[in-house]
């Protein structure tokens, strides 16, 4: 009669061992798809959110030359392109809109950054996973005094 730990003990390759390698084997291919996109999926929208950080930081410098008392639309491209070409960008064919520079203390003052995502500054590019067509920074502050 076997005692309990020889009944125990199989040798490594014996057929069940092997069937449950296998089996796991199939079940990681099967799962490994899944997997590698929700990875990539993780990194894309980590770099839209940073991107999209990036852009309402120009807006944001941009608001703050525009609120200016003497602020020109000139200065206030100036800044936002410096900004953007500091991100990396500046060759993204991004646009800016200002609004009026002529309002009274206290009125507000608008800058909108808008850059076309896909194609120009978008990380791995995959159509299976769905982006933003653009990035939008908008920032609202009040006229300054002098």
């Amino acid at each position: 009669m076997q005692s309990a730990n020889e009944k125990q003990s199989r040798p490594l390759s014996s057929p069940t061992r092997r069937g449950r390698r296998g089996a796991a084997m199939v079940e990681f291919a099967i799962i490994l798809p899944v997997l590698v996109m929700l990875l990539f999926g993780v990194i894309e929208y980590g770099w839209v959110f940073f991107k999209a950080a990036q852009v309402n930081q120009a807006a944001r410098h941009g608001s703050r030359i525009a609120i200016r008392p003497a602020a020109t639309e000139a200065e206030v491209t100036a800044a936002v392109a410096a900004v953007m070409t500091g991100a990396g960008l500046g060759s993204s064919g991004y646009t800016v809109a200002i609004g009026d520079l002529t309002v009274d203390v206290g009125e507000p003052v608008e800058v909108r950054v808008d850059v076309n995502y896909e194609g120009n500054i978008d990380l791995i590019g995959l159509p299976m996973i769905p982006i933003p067509d653009q990035l939008h920074g908008r920032t609202v502050m009040s006229k300054e005094g002098p």
